[in-house]
């Protein structure tokens, strides 16, 4: 007897032949990409920078991007994470200055290319956060990347016993 797999099946009932991780990666960072475009927005406005019907507002978009990426920054920073600043990205107060020198003209030779920041920062969460975070815990979660694993079977365990007089035994908690 052979298992062979189900193959996923997506909302329109068909068999669904994209690998369901790339599905997760890709409805993340789409919803990363919104946030992102969100908050650009915000920032904007209150700037100053109002469009309207017959004053409209055109910026590049490889300042937008410089700057939703660098305000993806300034989320994480505000919470306390410094998870970019350990991989060598700049800090958000940086990198916003950075992206409206993108409005000063064409890149000066030598600098950062504009798309690498929004490449970079994009990496990262793909690398070190929880994907869903935002969505099911309204938080950024970092993930370590250099847990051992008999350190943390170890943690575990001693957490486990110091809470063993803690917690009501599964039975009683059902019952009662």
């Amino acid at each position: 007897m052979s298992i062979h797999p189900t193959p996923p099946v997506s909302e329109s009932g068909r068999a669904s032949t994209v690998d369901p991780v790339l599905e997760e990666l890709s409805e993340a960072v789409a919803r990363e990409a919104t946030r992102d475009a969100e908050n650009v927005a915000v920032f904007l406005r209150e700037l100053g920078f109002v469009p309207s019907a017959d004053r409209p507002v055109r910026l590049p978009p490889r300042f937008l991007l410089h700057l939703g990426a660098a305000l993806r920054l300034l989320v994480w920073e505000s919470v306390g994470l410094r998870v970019h600043q350990d991989s060598g990205l700049p800090r958000a107060e940086q990198a916003i200055i950075d992206a409206f020198g993108l409005l000063e003209g064409p890149a000066v030779a030598g600098t950062e290319h504009p798309v690498e920041l929004p490449r970079s920062v994009v990496a990262l969460f793909v690398d070190r956060f929880a994907w869903h975070g935002r969505r099911d815990l309204d938080s950024d979660v970092v993930l370590d990347d250099h847990v051992d694993e008999d350190d943390l079977v170890d943690a575990l365990a001693e957490l486990l016993w110091d809470a063993r007089h803690v917690a009501k035994p599964v039975k009683e908690v059902c019952d009662g």
